[in-house]
């Protein structure tokens, strides 16, 4: 990164085009899937990435697991150019740490419970079109903040009597 930027004045993030979360015992079952697979579950393929390209789907349906909406169907990526994938968070460190923008990288899938490879060309992180949130943050007013994602807050439902 820190060449390209002293080079180039920037550096172009590689990019899947997919969101995505990590499978848990939950969602694996929810899938058929056996409780202990693990990988990263893909939620939605954005039109015209990378990962559209390459033929990935998307998460098809919805389920409810312990009272929470969860989406389920999509594609398992269980490893990337060899290197095993557990989590959705293993996906973004392998791509900051080992790919470059053009790179073609072969990641191992999971669909509908086979295992097969996929051949994906990484292009450049498109510039956020996404317009920020405003969060009150607990005070008289609010402020604007944008990391780039999009998120939502998770909490447990109390059943308190």
């Amino acid at each position: 990164m820190v060449p390209a930027l002293i080079q180039n004045g920037k550096y172009d993030h590689p990019y899947l085009g997919i969101s995505g979360v990590s499978l848990t015992p939950s969602l694996a079952k929810a899938m058929n899937l056996d409780a202990t697979q693990r990988g990263a579950l893909i939620e939605e393929v954005l039109t015209g990435g990378p990962a559209d390209q390459a033929g990935l789907h998307g998460s098809d349906r919805q389920v409810t697991i312990d009272g929470l909406n969860a989406l389920v169907g999509g594609d398992i990526i269980t490893g990337m150019d060899g290197t095993t994938i557990k989590t959705i968070e293993d996906v973004i460190a392998y791509l900051g740490d080992h790919t470059n923008v053009g790179q073609k990288v072969t990641l191992t899938i999971l669909r509908n419970g086979k295992q097969q490879n996929a051949d994906v060309t990484l292009q450049a992180r498109p510039v956020a079109t996404a317009v920020p949130q405003t969060a009150n943050n607990g005070g008289s007013g609010s402020q604007t903040v944008w990391l780039g994602i999009a998120g939502q807050a998770l909490t447990l439902r109390s059943t308190r009597k």
